[in-house]
């Protein structure tokens, strides 16, 4: 097993940055820069 020398190594920060980038991506479209209830 690897030692862990930063936050960035964890492999859940890794995947919830690929999340955070799917999510800005999405509401980046029309439909939801439209909605000011879901831009919050």
């Amino acid at each position: 097993m690897s030692k862990i020398e930063q936050f960035e190594d964890l492999l859940c920060w890794q995947k919830a940055r690929v999340l955070a980038n799917a999510v800005y991506d999405l509401t980046e479209r029309a439909t939801f820069s439209r909605d000011a209830r879901l831009r919050g």
